[in-house]
């Protein structure tokens, strides 16, 4: 089977989901192409010269944030491809990749998978902006052929923002993980505060200034923590400005974008994500699988990735005081804490496997591409 996978920004989330997948595609006996938007994080430029060594066939692009003439452009260049390597489905993600999949997906009459991953359903836009992207989903809906929704959250924000869609054109695959035995530990970071650490896009939506916050009161406590945030974005000077505003400049790092991602969550004492949108959450997954402990929003698929606080400490959303006193449960609790990431651990090996992820993934094509040859 020849898959094409269609991209919006390779970065984050989005990125490390395709990028599995295109990691795996061959072992499931399908043959994956990519088309992609040429704004990348730097995981995703390690990956695409792995990529390239593999065989991989690419195209690049440069996608506009916003409607332009050039998605026209792009659309007719995706048709191209697709035809030149004989595509037989394709699997659009994010919202401008899900615009040009579905259209594309017109000429060339075959099937085609879409996967939101968030966007239009956390109203991150402007009143009028969400409006219209609400109306081109609506519209784009009746083009495909089976959506996959990366949590249950996602599922019902579609259904309520966008459209009701019947149950056989719905998958709910949670994305998935490598085995835990295959993360290593490695030496604590040389500090005699406990350590937490923050993963993403520096944006209003991913809530560090909710954790700064959170730091600094805790510090008027007496409760002295570091933290370091990784990541770059938008928000990054305003982030900057608000830790010297609260004197918190010898407790908080920003470390930019990096690859090794991991590391530091391996060297961390716990991992925070305090979003105040959030689809699915791959940062809690990984924080899992090296048994750190997660504290969390209570918004969007985290509630579910951390089972309603089974498997982490939930915090009401932008509520720093309620974020601080998590912190400090984490480490005056110790007996919930452990229970909590034992929890976590069995989760990732029986829910949250990426081999499980993926059999649910490529077994839902087969039977997509079956029924359309069928009809």
């Amino acid at each position: 089977m020849r898959v094409l996978y269609v991209s919006g920004d390779a970065v984050g989330g989005v990125r490390k989901h395709v990028h599995e997948i295109l990691n795996h595609a061959r072992s499931f006996n399908v043959e994956p192409y990519y088309f992609f938007s040429d704004r990348l994080d730097l995981k995703a430029i390690e990956d695409l010269k792995t990529f390239e060594n593999s065989g991989l066939v690419m195209q690049r692009c440069t996608m506009p944030k916003k409607p332009s003439f050039l998605d026209v452009v792009n659309i007719v260049k995706l048709i191209r491809f697709a035809k030149i390597n004989n595509i037989q489905l394709i699997h659009s993600h994010g919202s401008k990749g899900g615009l040009y999949g579905r259209v594309a997906s017109i000429f060339l009459k075959v099937p085609v998978v879409h996967t939101p991953h968030g966007g239009v359903l956390h109203n991150a836009f402007g009143f009028f902006e969400q409006k219209i992207f609400l109306f081109v989903e609506w519209v784009l809906s009746f083009l495909t052929s089976l959506f996959i929704f990366e949590s249950n959250y996602s599922k019902n924000r579609f259904l309520e923002l966008v459209r009701k869609i019947v149950d056989k054109k719905i998958l709910v695959n949670f994305n998935g993980i490598e085995d835990l035995e295959k993360f290593t530990l490695i030496e604590s970071f040389p500090s005699k505060n406990p350590v937490l650490t923050c993963v993403g896009m520096l944006r209003s939506i991913k809530g560090q200034d909710v954790l700064i916050k959170a730091v600094k009161t805790l510090k008027d406590n007496g409760f002295f923590f570091d933290l370091n945030i990784i990541g770059d974005g938008p928000n990054a000077n305003n982030l900057k400005k608000l830790v010297q505003d609260l004197s918190l400049t010898e407790q908080v790092l920003f470390h930019g974008e990096i690859s090794n991602v991991s590391d530091f969550i391996k060297k961390s004492d716990a991992i925070v994500i305090p979003s105040r949108f959030e689809s699915f959450g791959y940062v809690a997954l990984e924080a899992f699988s090296c048994e750190k402990p997660v504290i969390a929003s209570n918004t969007g698929g985290l509630i579910e990735v951390l089972d309603f606080g089974k498997a982490g400490f939930l915090f009401e959303k932008e509520n720093h005081f309620d974020l601080a006193d998590k912190i400090k449960s984490v480490f005056l609790k110790k007996e919930e804490t452990e229970k909590k990431i034992t929890h976590a651990s069995f989760l990732v090996k029986n829910l949250f496997s990426l081999k499980l992820s993926l059999k649910n993934l490529f077994g839902a094509y087969y039977r997509l591409l079956e029924k359309n040859i069928n009809s």
